[in-house]
């Protein structure tokens, strides 16, 4: 690892927590919803959800907090068929969300003691909400006990893979590109990061043998 690194910067979906996007969409169409209509190729400019695809419409503007929990899953109903219900659709869209290995907790709460540790994610208020219960709130924890911030797209209305994004973490955490490693799946993410001089890592696996970085 390199010497002047002191602060590391965690993907969430791909990265800390194993996601299915495809089977989502599948369940998501099974209710009627278009949408293919609303994803596009990972090299686009919208914001990435996975290496090798990002999100369009409503659900871009849903990953930067332009749109509420009530109007994004509302107006995905108005495409959906006749007799579908909210909690249909809340839990269709949350079925990406599989689950977080408790040895990569365990990794993340180890690196938390020797560096400054963030997360930087593209997610909206649903998903997050539903990650925070399930799987950062075991025996009491919170967020806390795993990163210094968290930085999520829904709230900073910036995603990646642009680069105002990074911009605006190095600045409110106080850190030089340099000194940061940034772990992402996506690729347009990692570019984009190291555009901004930022160390990367894609495909981050956890292992005992991290704990010597």
């Amino acid at each position: 690892m390199n010497s002047k690194i002191k602060n590391i910067i965690f993907d969430l979906g791909g990265v800390i927590i194993d996601i299915d996007m495809v089977a989502c969409l599948h369940r998501m169409e099974a209710l009627g919803v278009p949408v293919k209509k609303m994803m596009a190729k990972g090299d686009s400019k919208g914001a990435t959800v996975c290496e090798g695809m990002s999100v369009s419409g409503p659900m871009e503007l849903y990953q930067l907090g332009q749109i509420s929990t009530h109007d994004f899953l509302h107006g995905i109903l108005r495409y959906c068929t006749e007799g579908t219900t909210i909690q249909q659709i809340e839990d269709a869209w949350n079925s990406c969300l599989l689950s977080i290995p408790e040895e990569r907790l365990e990794v993340v709460k180890s690196l938390h003691k020797k560096y400054n540790v963030y997360l930087l994610s593209n997610t909206n208020d649903c998903h997050w909400r539903y990650i925070e219960d399930k799987f950062f709130s075991k025996e009491g924890h919170t967020t806390d006990a795993f990163f210094d911030r968290v930085f999520l797209s829904h709230e900073m209305h910036l995603a990646k893979p642009d680069k105002r994004i990074y911009e605006q973490v190095l600045k409110e955490i106080g850190a030089k590109g340099e000194e940061c490693l940034f772990i992402d799946d996506a690729t347009a993410n990692l570019n984009a990061a190291a555009e901004c001089g930022i160390m990367t890592m894609q495909d981050f696996e956890f292992s005992k043998s991290l704990l010597s970085i």
